[in-house]
């Protein structure tokens, strides 16, 4: 068995704040204004970090050959084993957040050369949360084998779990040459493709008004006063993504249960393409304001 490392996380945060000020002059001016606020979030995340094997050659005759969160290079490979698993594994990711605040402010001022008095007072409310989840692969499991005119693979049974065996070598971008001569003979083939998602969202909303007045020198309400001003502002938006990690053999002599893999209907969507191992079916934004 060879198999992945594990990094995992969890963090939590929380935060609030109050304040009151008050201010006051001898010309009749005072002002005064509170506010509270409060944040708070929350993550844990599960990375598997493949093992990485680069060898000359690969020979193993064992009862159980399992790679599950690996990735091993050799230039030529000589299996003869019972059960041949080749796995990958998904990473996990979850979070939360939410946050709120509420200000109010009250002021009065006069003017000293015509007596008008001004007053004002004003509130605020916002509020926002969101939340992410994820689940998905983020290295395949490979098994690729560099000379494959010179390689073999026996199993008596093989399962590919999101995992890829060619006959590959990787390029300086990351993408592989399929050099289409894999030798792998095999009594049953048990394939299945993993499903990746993730998934993202925030909302939040505002609400914020002012009002106010001024009075002559005799208490009389001036006409020409701004009475006031309310806004409400509302967001939205979210994301989403969909892929697969596919079970993948590379191009080559491959045959299951004595016949020829190309022969047989029931492999007819496996994915032979081992740069179209890991695709993405869905990218969109979820929602929007």
């Amino acid at each position: 068995l060879i198999t992945a490392g594990i990094d995992q996380h969890k963090t939590e945060t929380s935060s609030s704040t109050k304040s009151v000020t008050a201010s006051g002059g001898s010309n009749g001016s005072a002002s005064a204004s509170a506010s509270t606020s409060s944040s708070k979030s929350s993550s844990t995340s599960l990375q598997n970090v493949n093992s990485t094997i680069n060898v000359g050659h690969l020979e193993s005759d064992a009862q159980n050959f399992t790679l599950r969160g690996a990735e091993v290079t050799a230039k030529t490979a000589d299996l003869d084993v019972g059960s041949l698993t080749v796995q990958s594994l998904q990473d996990t990711s979850e979070s939360s957040n939410s946050s709120k605040s509420v200000s109010v402010g009250v002021s009065t001022s006069k003017d000293q050369k015509t007596g008008n008095t001004s007053k004002s007072a004003n509130l605020g409310v916002n509020q926002s949360s969101g939340s992410s989840e994820a689940q998905e692969v983020g290295n395949q499991t490979q098994l690729l084998i560099a000379d494959g005119a010179n390689s073999q693979i026996t199993a008596r049974d093989t399962t590919l779990i999101g995992g890829l065996i060619a006959n590959a070598t990787q390029n300086k971008d990351g993408t592989l040459t399929d050099h289409g001569k894999l030798n792998l003979t095999t009594g049953t083939l048990t394939v299945s493709d993993l499903q990746d998602k993730s998934e993202s969202e925030q909302s939040g909303w505002g609400f914020q008004t002012s009002t106010g007045y001024t009075t002559d020198a005799n208490g009389k309400r001036l006409s020409n006063i701004n009475d006031g001003k309310t806004t409400v502002s509302l967001t939205e938006e979210g994301h989403r993504k969909e892929g697969e990690t596919q079970a993948t053999l590379g191009q080559g002599n491959i045959k299951v249960g004595g016949a020829d893999l190309s022969t047989q209907e029931q492999y007819a969507s496996l994915n032979r393409d081992v740069n179209e191992a890991q695709i993405t079916t869905l990218d969109q934004q979820t929602a929007g304001l």
